[in-house]
C-alpha cells in the first residue's frame, strides 16, 4: 500500500507531504487542488504503462495520454515555486524505509514529455503498489448514457481496466459478468458471487430492482447495455431500456460499481466524484460498498463532495467493517494568498469524527441555523 504521496512544485502545491490509508478521502471547497492529488498519482501510472517510467526506461513523464490530459509542463508547473532550474518532484512511500522518488525538470515548458531522473530508491513495494497491481482511475467526466460503448480488447481482456471515464464498462461486463469477485469482503452474501449478480445488487441500492443487460453488437466493435426493473422479460421485452431513457444516475454510478467490485485485493482505485446524480441512499450505499472493497486489500482514494459517503463510510467504521485506522481524511482549502491548507480529522471508535474544520461538510448545519434564527 502506498502510505504517502509527498509532491513538490506540481500545480497548486509548492510543497505537499500527505499520509494515505487504505481508503483516502479528499473533500474541500471546488479548486483547492483535491484533483491535483489523483493526478499526480494516474500521472506516474500513465508514464510506466507507456514505458516511459520505471526500470528499464528513460524516465520521461507523459502528461498526456489515457488516464490525464494535462498539458503542457507550464500548465501542471506550480505557479509559487521559486525552484531554480524548474523542476518538480514525486515521491511515494510503502513505509519510512521503502519509497521511491522522481525529479522532474522543467527544460521546455512547453513540452508535454519531461525528463525524469530516479533521485530515491530503496527496495520494496512501494514501486509494486502503484505500477504492478490492478489500476483503475475513474474521472468526473465519466460514462453518459448513449444507445451503444466502445470496445477494446487491449484495455479491458489485457490490462482489465474500464477507462478513464468509464467507457469500457459495458465491455468489461461483457467478457466478465460470470467471473466470481475476488473480494470476498465486498461480495454480498445474499445474491450470486458473480460479477452480474453482485453489480445488481449494488446498484439496486440506487434504484431497487435493478438489472444490468449488457450485449455485444453483432459484426461491430461496440457493445451496448440495457437496464431493466422487476421480473425480466428479455432485451425485447417492455420492461428493458435504453440507458438514454432512464436518465444520468445508473449509467454514471455503473463504472464505479463495476471497478470496486472488479479489482482484486492488492489493486489501486482512484475515484473522483462517485456519488455524481445519485440520490443520497445510493451515495450512502457507495460509501458502504467502498468500506468493504477495501477491507479486502484494495486501495481507494475517493475524492467527493458528498457528506453521504462520508457517513456511509463513518457508518461501516463503527459497524467494524473495517479498521478505522486505515481511514485518511483530508479536507483542502485555498487561503487568499492562494496557498493551499489541509486539515486532516480522524474517525473515532463510535464513528464520530475528532474535529469538524470550518467548511468540511458543514453547509448543513450552517443553512439549518440560518433557517431557525
Amino acid at each position: 500500500m502506498i502510505q504517502r504521496l509527498k509532491i513538490e512544485a506540481f500545480k497548486a502545491f509548492e510543497y505537499l507531504d500527505l499520509a494515505l490509508g487504505g481508503l483516502t478521502l479528499l473533500s474541500g471547497l471546488n479548486s483547492s487542488g483535491k484533483s491535483s492529488i489523483l493526478q499526480a498519482i494516474a500521472l506516474l501510472r500513465q508514464s510506466f504503462d507507456a514505458a516511459m517510467l520505471g526500470p528499464g526506461s528513460r524516465n520521461e513523464l507523459l502528461l498526456n495520454g489515457p488516464l490525464v490530459a494535462l498539458g503542457t509542463g507550464r500548465d501542471i508547473y506550480c505557479e509559487y515555486s521559486r525552484r531554480i532550474p524548474a523542476e518538480m518532484l514525486f515521491t511515494l512511500y510503502d513505509s519510512a524505509d521503502d519509497n521511491v522518488g522522481w525529479r522532474v525538470r522543467v527544460d521546455n515548458p512547453d513540452a508535454d514529455v519531461l525528463p525524469a531522473e530516479e533521485y530515491l530508491s530503496t527496495p520494496g513495494r512501494a514501486l509494486d503498489a502503484l505500477f504492478f497491481g490492478r489500476f483503475n482511475y475513474l474521472r468526473a467526466d465519466r460514462l453518459s448514457p448513449e444507445l451503444v460503448y466502445p470496445r477494446s480488447h487491449r484495455e479491458v481482456v489485457r490490462h482489465r481496466t474500464l477507462g478513464s471515464r468509464g467507457e469500457y464498462t459495458v465491455h468489461y461486463l461483457t467478457e466478465f459478468r460470470d467471473n466470481v469477485v475476488e473480494n470476498v469482503h465486498a461480495r454480498e452474501e445474499s445474491v450470486g458471487p458473480t460479477l452480474s449478480s453482485q453489480v445488481a445488487h449494488w446498484l439496486g441500492e440506487i434504484s431497487p430492482g435493478v438489472r444490468v443487460e449488457p450485449d455485444a453488437v453483432a459484426g461491430t466493435d461496440f457493445v451496448r447495455v440495457r437496464f431493466g426493473f422487476g421480473a425480466s422479460s428479455g432485451l425485447t421485452g417492455s420492461s428493458s431500456y435504453r440507458p438514454t431513457h432512464v436518465g444520468f444516475g445508473l449509467t454514471y454510478a455503473l463504472p464505479i460499481v463495476v471497478s470496486l467490485l472488479a479489482t482484486p485485493p492488492g489493486g489501486v482505485l482512484l475515484l473522483e466524484n462517485p456519488e455524481a446524480h445519485v440520490h443520497p441512499r445510493g451515495q450512502a450505499a457507495l460509501g458502504v460498498l467502498i468500506t468493504r472493497v477495501v477491507a479486502g486489500g484494495v486501495q481507494v482514494l475517493v475524492e467527493t463532495h458528498s457528506d453521504h459517503v462520508l457517513n456511509g463510510i463513518r457508518l461501516a467504521a463503527k459497524r467494524g467493517m473495517m479498521d478505522r485506522d486505515g481511514i485518511r481524511l483530508h479536507f483542502f482549502a485555498r487561503q487568499r494568498a492562494g496557498e493551499i491548507s489541509i486539515e486532516s480529522p480522524v474517525v473515532e471508535a463510535d464513528g464520530r469524527l475528532s474535529r469538524w474544520p470550518e467548511g468540511f461538510f458543514d453547509q448543513w448545519d450552517r443553512d439549518l441555523d440560518a433557517l431557525l434564527d
